[in-house]
């Protein structure tokens, strides 16, 4: 009987031992498990806040392409308004070419007229005192 009895009281010391490393090990899973969710909730807490933040600032962004948006407008109107009163610079320099040559033509034909008037009255000058001097 003496035996059983230290074998009951190995049991009972080793459902003891098993007991305490199980309480330890449950204890130090808790720890765990707490640090973990800890770190999860800050980890959400952080990644809201950035959320917030973003949000945040997409929605000043939105209001600056707004504003941008209708100055941009306002100085296309005004541009469109100014450039009514100035001509297109690509008609402008055709239209300078053309009138550059039209006035080339133009004084051209006013020298050959100045010419063929010139040889006229040369003409008739010569007649005429050719004709004065023959009657005399």
């Amino acid at each position: 009987m003496i035996m059983e009895s230290d074998n009951l009281k190995e049991l009972h010391e080793t459902d003891n031992t098993k007991n305490t490393e199980y309480s330890e090990r449950r204890k130090r899973n808790n720890i765990a498990v707490r640090k973990s969710r800890k770190k999860t909730r800050q980890q959400h807490k952080e990644t809201q806040e950035k959320v917030d933040k973003l949000k945040s600032e997409n929605a000043k962004l939105e209001e600056k392409v707004k504003l941008l948006s209708k100055e941009l407008t306002v100085l296309k109107d005004l541009f469109l308004v100014q450039a009514k009163d100035v001509p297109d610079p690509s008609t402008t320099y055709a239209l300078c070419n053309a009138q550059c040559n039209e006035n080339k033509t133009q004084s051209i034909e006013e020298e050959e007229l100045e010419d063929d008037t010139t040889a006229l009255v040369d003409h008739q000058y010569s007649r005429h005192t050719t004709n004065t001097s023959k009657h005399k």
